[in-house]
């Protein structure tokens, strides 16, 4: 039981990943479109982190490539160094 418990658990977090990778390229997309001037430090280096590698959405593409690419920074720390003092 105990081992199946844990591979449910890791299917969990990855899927989260995943869901917390669409609400930040979701959220810069959104301040690409607002104007990003107004952004706390924090949130400015986490857009300027995701935009190093994901551009900004212009025209209808496949986003799978760029989901990969922030659950990567989330899953080797990059972003909580970006955004942690």
């Amino acid at each position: 039981m105990g081992t199946i418990a844990a591979r449910d658990a890791r299917s969990i977090i990855e899927l989260v990943q995943e869901v917390v990778a669409i609400h930040l390229l979701a959220l810069c997309q959104a301040m690409d479109l607002r104007g990003p001037e107004n952004m706390s430090p924090k949130t400015q280096a986490a857009y300027r982190l995701i935009r190093a590698s994901v551009p900004f959405v212009d025209r209808d593409r496949r986003m799978d490539t760029d989901i990969k690419h922030v659950v990567h920074l989330i899953r080797t720390s990059a972003f909580q160094q970006a955004i942690l003092p």
